[in-house]
């Protein structure tokens, strides 16, 4: 499995561990040497254009090339190929050509296409590289579970140093050009909600420092810069009431993932697996918004979403019905293409 695990998304891990529960496959780590040497059956990719990734310019083309090897070696020897389809394309493209090389090459040689939402199913449909590939829904896996002791709302907001009245927005994970995180804070000034908070957390990857500068001096945004750890994301979901997804680019999203497993509504806009999510649950757990988000739908959402006051009307359920999205369930479903896959490519 490519990439052999993402400190930054537990998606990986939380498939991982799921197949090996099932005890009819072996999953063995990927790596862009040993895997020249190692015998399987399918190999799975979850982010091809990983290898593109900040690096020294000779370091991305040896990965790449090393990459492209195994995906040639796995083709020409009959293993099938399965592609998990996060996104369609990387966000800020440091290598263009190289990526479109990286692209062609491997689409041409996927077997096995599993997409998380319907709409990366759509818009992959008629893709002629594809030709030849099979398709499958199969949802991106929930978190419930993962965080064993999540502190509650109280305690959280006590651990922060967040006043209890007041209604806070969150944005956490890696603040990058296209999350929207620039709107965010204009849609955030604009609102002048003078009883909420918007806590700004995540690791800044190519995103401009004045704007950031100019965040921390808002009265109203707090921001904390760096990697989260799990206890410190943990605290973070559990104290606010609604994590904001501003994103300008969106097809599926760990961080919606996380925040519902954590029993928090999210507002997002109208695209690719937020669609989904918002059939699956409704309103109560997933808000969406059409265009760029607008202070309008932060006031909107923050009168909806207000905890009640004694005597108030109910909000509706604590917990999102998740059970849809359990990782047994996703990976019996995988589990099932791999063996097939496996199947096939023994008869080779």
């Amino acid at each position: 499995m490519y990439p052999a695990t993402n400190p930054k998304n537990e998606v990986i891990d939380t498939i991982v561990e799921s197949i090996r529960a099932q005890g009819s496959m072996e999953v063995i780590p990927f790596h862009l040497v040993f895997s020249y040497f190692r015998s399987f059956d399918v190999l799975h990719v979850h982010w091809p254009d990983a290898v593109l990734f900040p690096a020294p310019a000779w370091r991305t083309y040896l990965k790449t090339f090393l990459f492209l090897g195994i995906v040639l070696l796995s083709h020409a020897l009959g293993r099938r190929i399965a592609w998990t389809v996060h996104n369609m394309e990387s966000h800020e493209k440091y290598y263009a050509r190289l990526e479109s090389l990286v692209w062609n090459v491997f689409l041409r040689r996927v077997d096995h296409v599993i997409h998380l939402c319907r709409q990366s199913e759509i818009a992959l449909a008629n893709d002629e590289r594809l030709c030849g590939a099979s398709h499958i829904l199969i949802p991106h896996p929930h978190y419930v579970g993962t965080y064993p002791n999540p502190p509650d709302r109280a305690a959280a907001r006590r651990d922060l140093d967040i006043p209890s009245d007041r209604f806070v927005f969150l944005f956490f994970g890696m603040i990058r050009p296209h999350k929207g995180v620039e709107e965010l804070i204009d849609a955030f000034s604009a609102a002048e909600l003078l009883d909420a908070l918007l806590i700004i957390a995540g690791e800044p990857i190519a995103f401009p420092q004045e704007r950031l500068a100019g965040a921390e001096a808002h009265p109203q945004i707090r921001l904390i810069k760096g990697f989260l750890d799990r206890n410190r994301l943990e605290a973070l979901i559990r104290a606010c009431d609604v994590v904001v997804l501003p994103y300008l680019k969106i097809l599926n999203s760990g961080v919606a993932i996380t925040a519902l497993s954590l029993g928090r509504t999210i507002l997002a806009p109208r695209a690719g697996a937020m669609v989904d999510l918002a059939e699956m649950l409704g309103e109560r757990w997933v808000r969406c918004y059409d265009g760029l988000l607008t202070a309008a739908d932060l006031g909107a959402t923050q009168q909806a979403c207000a905890v009640p006051t004694t005597g108030g009307e109910a909000r509706g359920p604590e917990e999102p019905d998740l059970s849809a999205l359990s990782p047994s369930s996703v990976a019996s479903r995988m589990t099932e293409v791999f063996l097939k896959g496996a199947r096939r490519a023994r008869r080779r």
